[in-house]
């Protein structure tokens, strides 16, 4: 009997230095995503820079280019390398259905709005 309750007291000991964070708590990838915040740039940067290359539209890419770097260190603060490529592949998944005219809008809008490295 005594060794049933030393077993169980072990065994509750054990689980309670294994529980897993309290549902609010955030996992360190979690916190990362929840802090950066680009408002599609990175999408819209990335998709009017190829278009620009492909010839389907006219535009600057140097400035795109410039306003791109800018975005991605920003980043490099909350995102790890996986994570930011991660990010800009869902943002371009994200913003490829949109029309010519909104991403030459947003792109100009990205670069104006490009943090100052």
């Amino acid at each position: 009997m005594r060794m049933k309750l030393v077993a169980a007291c072990l065994m509750g000991a054990a689980l309670i230095g294994c529980t897993p964070p309290a549902p609010d708590a955030e996992t360190p990838e979690q916190a990362q995503i929840a802090t950066f915040e680009d408002g599609g740039c990175l999408g819209y940067l990335l998709l009017q820079r190829a278009a620009i290359a492909e010839g389907r539209a006219q535009g600057d890419e140097a400035a795109l280019g410039t306003a791109l770097e800018a975005w991605r260190a920003s980043a490099d603060d909350v995102l790890s390398t996986t994570g930011l490529a991660q990010y800009e592949a869902s943002s371009v998944a994200v913003q490829d259905d949109a029309d010519a005219a909104t991403l030459e809008t947003e792109a100009a809008r990205c670069v104006a709005d490009a943090p100052q490295t």
